[in-house]
């Protein structure tokens, strides 16, 4: 495993704080200088707390580490960071942190946590970080135009027209699918009308009376026995009062 994939950890790690890689305690130039892996300072003021790492890929490397004790006033915490079996959480002082590098190199575990220390201030990294790194864009300019300003709306604008135009489409082919739907079904019912019509003009031709259902079913009835209304409604009435004679007859016997 690389140092700069474990760096690359230790950045998603802290991607809600200020992260420095490469981190160094000053100016370089006239003096020698310390130079962390990484320092962090966490986006908090209370408590306020700033981190050191220091990498370790192979046994040899962490064994020959003699100037990790210059890193020790730059941080709040210090930790190694390194896979397994380079070093042992018990070969550390009492004060120093050791996170571990998962097998699978995807993920960072405490195995044993860092003590905090209250420091003086480290102004000369400090220095370092808002002199030699820090990017610190004037928003006031960048609102009123900047070329990146510019730039981001062009793009921004571009991504929103490109989903209005889909969400448009979409909408317009799904009203159109409706519409289809609706002129098939209103067509079909025009259809049905139609026939009904038909149906109606040639029943009237053949002079059955559609004013009710009752009549509408005799005159059918009549159409195709050639048993006329009259008969019909004088076959019920003869057949109520048979019922009516038998239940007086039933009722004279007992």
């Amino acid at each position: 495993m690389k140092a700069n994939e474990i760096l690359d950890l230790l950045a998603e790690r802290h991607s809600k704080d200020l992260f420095v890689p490469e981190c160094k305690d000053g100016q370089t130039w006239g003096r020698l200088y310390s130079r962390l892996d990484a320092w962090v300072l966490k986006k908090s003021y209370s408590p306020r707390c700033s981190i050191g790492y220091e990498i370790k890929v192979s046994r040899s490397d962490f064994m020959n580490d003699k100037k990790y004790h210059n890193y020790l006033p730059l941080c709040n915490e210090f930790y190694f960071v390194a896979p397994r079996g380079i070093l042992d959480k018990n070969e550390l002082p009492a004060e120093v942190g050791y996170i571990q590098v998962s097998k699978n190199l995807k993920k960072l575990y405490c195995k044993k946590k860092a003590v905090y220390r209250k420091i003086e201030n480290p102004e000369a990294l400090k220095d370092y970080i808002l002199i030699s790194r820090a990017i610190i864009k004037n928003e006031q300019i960048e609102s009123s135009g900047g070329k990146e300003y510019w730039e981001k709306w062009l793009k921004d604008k571009q991504i929103n027209r490109e989903f209005g135009y889909k969400v448009g489409k979409a909408i317009k082919e799904t009203i159109k699918e409706k519409i289809d739907s609706i002129q098939e079904e209103n067509n079909a019912l025009k259809f049905q009308i139609e026939n009904l019509e038909e149906i109606k003009q040639i029943a009237e031709e053949l002079g059955i009376n559609f004013k009710t259902r009752f009549l509408m079913k005799a005159e059918v009835k009549k159409a195709i026995t050639g048993i006329g209304l009259e008969l019909i409604r004088a076959t019920a009435k003869a057949k109520k009062s048979i019922i009516e004679l038998e239940q007086e007859l039933l009722r004279f016997e007992k």
